[in-house]
């Protein structure tokens, strides 16, 4: 099982998917959250972070970035994948 977590926002194809997070394995999840959410929250919510605040602390209190975006956050050096059309 990977470490990646893989977010999508707005308006996206279930082909988008496949070219952007693939090859996709049986085990990989997706998140959805709308397009206006901060970045500390999707941090908190997927635990990379345990709260908001500790997120915004570590420099996460902006928008979520435009486009595709991978992040390699923590010590433990998970990959958060981000498509935000």
């Amino acid at each position: 099982m990977s470490d990646d977590t893989n977010i999508l926002t707005g308006d996206w194809r279930e082909s988008d998917k496949e070219a952007f997070f693939g090859p996709l394995e049986a085990t990989d999840t997706f998140i959805e959250v709308p397009s206006d959410t901060p970045m500390c929250v999707v941090l908190r919510d997927t635990g990379f972070f345990t709260s908001s605040s500790q997120a915004r602390k570590a420099g996460w209190d902006g928008p979520l970035p435009r486009g595709w975006t991978t992040l390699t956050i923590g010590k433990k050096r998970r990959r958060l994948c981000i498509l935000n059309p």
